[in-house]
């Protein structure tokens, strides 16, 4: 285990033998889980279509600083900002004409809510949302313009899932889940298969892990076309959740604290997700707030592009993170959003490279610990994705 100050770093070596000295315990029989194939995702490329279009895969104006060749997979240009809108859309497209007709309830941070508000509008079905108070003013206004009904309240998203919940038994409409389910893992790998149309001979792809329902599905498309690509899983070290999972080989529960990437800050990942990921991910890094500034930094001055902190998590493990084996390769990362509010934009710009005190990352990010983008556990149901 590499334990510098450039970034903790676990080498699965799945199949290989691992890397480590501290190699993650695995037991040989998993518990049941529905396993992701590559043909639901080919399904779900085309029904997501035209509403999601193919986001670029754009070549970074750092490759020779950087010593590569290095591509954005930029799903911050999907129109309400995050990639979370292809699980939002596959979700609904899951279920039945009639369910849509009983309108979706869900809780959220602000990404899935956007994606299901805007796609519940494009399907004719009603979309009702529990959000914490805390959320980004910005994206609680964009979930309203879609047309969703929004209910502000107090504590973590564990409660407004629970809200959500009660709510959907008492009214008869469908609870949609955030990221652990097949539709959702399914509908975000559809990023993998872009990524190889785009860049067919790609080494390495840097994917965030929060819930890890992108992972999930990003991993098993590409590793299915290119086995020999690496997947390199990146998560904050404010709540590594799949980091300390994948050590103890099954879902566990991890503390946090505040980060400025609230997306990737998750208390427990579904076991859908979890283990369809565990499958084919190469090696996992953890990266700082220090690390996430600097990368949203970087990509706001160097490539003029506005992305938030759990979005730039795949550029802070690049620059930071010390991976010598990418060096001359063909290297993808994926830019998951660009939902940044003002505060927080300002708050990583002027603390970029200097150590970030948690309580002010949080009180810019306006985020709690243990409340990801992903809520797909339901045991603790305290995520989002």
């Amino acid at each position: 285990m590499d334990t510098s100050s450039k970034g903790l770093i676990l080498r699965i070596g799945i199949g290989k033998g691992a890397e480590t000295d501290d190699a993650p315990s695995q037991p040989q029989e998993p518990p049941k889980f529905d396993k992701l194939a590559y043909e639901e995702i080919v399904k779900y490329y085309g029904e997501l279509r035209p509403e999601i279009q193919k986001t670029p895969c754009k070549l970074s104006r750092l490759c020779e600083e950087l010593e590569m060749e290095l591509y954005y997979k930029n799903e911050i240009e999907n129109f309400t900002g995050s990639f979370m809108e292809r699980a939002a859309r596959g979700s609904l497209m899951s279920l039945s004409e009639e369910e849509r007709a009983r309108g979706v309830v869900a809780a959220s941070w602000g990404n899935f809510g956007a994606g299901l508000s805007y796609h519940g509008k494009l399907l004719g079905t009603r979309v009702k949302l529990f959000m914490p108070e805390t959320t980004s003013a910005c994206k609680v206004d964009a979930c309203r313009a879609h047309g969703a009904e929004v209910e502000l309240r107090p504590g973590l998203l564990a409660e407004c899932v629970k809200l959500a919940r009660r709510d959907a038994e008492l009214t008869g409409a469908v609870f949609a889940p955030g990221c652990d389910s097949i539709p959702s893992i399914a509908s975000s790998g559809t990023i993998g298969m872009e990524i190889l149309e785009d860049v067919p001979a790609v080494d390495a792809v840097l994917v965030q892990v929060g819930g890890a329902g992108l992972l999930a599905g990003v991993a098993t498309a590409i590793k299915h076309v290119r086995p020999d690509t690496q997947i390199i899983a990146v998560e904050s070290d404010a709540q590594p959740t799949f980091y300390e999972s994948m050590r103890k080989g099954a879902p566990v529960r991890v503390p946090g604290r505040p980060t400025l990437a609230s997306g990737l800050a998750v208390a427990r990942i579904g076991p859908t997700s979890f283990y369809n990921a565990r499958r084919f991910v190469d090696k996992t890094v953890k990266v700082c707030e220090d690390m996430i500034a600097d990368a949203m930094r970087t990509l706001l001055m160097r490539e003029k592009m506005v992305v938030e902190g759990a979005g730039a998590a795949t550029m802070a493990a690049l620059m930071h993170c010390g991976l010598a084996e990418l060096k001359k390769k063909k290297v993808v990362i994926i830019l998951t959003g660009g939902n940044v509010d003002f505060c927080q934009l300002c708050h990583a710009l002027g603390c970029a490279g200097e150590d970030v005190p948690a309580a002010a990352a949080a009180a810019a990010a306006g985020a709690a610990p243990g409340d990801g983008d992903d809520h797909g556990d339901e045991e603790d149901e305290d995520q989002e994705g």
